[in-house]
């Protein structure tokens, strides 16, 4: 279904895979997979891609409906994504609008005692003062807190128990774009931890995104 929804969007804007491929940064060897049914999902690398290439026409929740789920009630203050042009000076806004979207919805979202904790829990590792880019040590703090505040147990994210354990400790990074959102869903967080673990493996996998908005 994923594959049909964004080959649809392809032709609909007339652009050649060629064009489509250059523009989102998919390699035309991975489309093809996606075409023959060898990613029956879509990647978060690939979602993220896509959102990038088309400000504004595509974000998290036109995904979700391309792919079946349901849409995920994220704070308006959610900030879109594109492609950096200038990776230090690009670094520094996306950790000006990461910083001030995290602090405004945390307190939006949360009780002022909950949105405390989850704000310690995202401070840097070494500037316990300053709220940067998520690291790893953030994003274990976060997901934990978040399960915490929330009381779920390791059976209510509709994944297996065992991978979902691998993802809080971190020893295992999620791939699949809804299963960052069946997260978020149960997080219940307005985009905190969406938002946190898109930037956190964008930033691994070096995907070059910026936040503007």
């Amino acid at each position: 279904m994923i594959f049909e929804s964004i080959e649809s969007f392809r032709v609909h804007k007339k652009m050649s895979v060629q064009d489509f491929c250059e523009i989102t940064q998919i390699s035309p060897s991975r489309y093809s997979k996606y075409k023959h049914g060898s990613f029956q999902f879509l990647m978060i690398s690939d979602a993220v891609r896509l959102i990038s290439a088309f400000t504004g026409e595509i974000n998290v929740n036109i995904l979700l409906k391309w792919t079946g789920e349901k849409p995920l009630p994220l704070s308006g203050k959610f900030p879109e994504f594109a492609f950096a042009y200038e990776p230090a000076s690009d670094s520094g806004k996306s950790e000006q609008i990461f910083r001030r979207f995290l602090i405004s919805t945390a307190f939006d979202v949360f009780k002022p005692e909950e949105a405390l904790k989850l704000l310690a829990g995202m401070a840097d590792p070494w500037n316990k003062s300053k709220i940067g880019l998520p690291k790893t040590e953030n994003m274990y703090s976060l997901m934990y807190t978040l399960r915490a505040i929330r009381k779920i147990r390791f059976t209510d994210f509709c994944i297996h128990a065992q991978t979902v354990l691998t993802h809080f400790q971190r020893r295992r990074l999620p791939s699949r774009f809804t299963d960052v959102c069946k997260y978020e869903s149960a997080f219940e967080s307005g985009g905190i931890y969406l938002l946190s673990e898109l930037m956190f493996l964008s930033m691994k996998r070096h995907l070059g995104i910026r936040l503007c908005g």
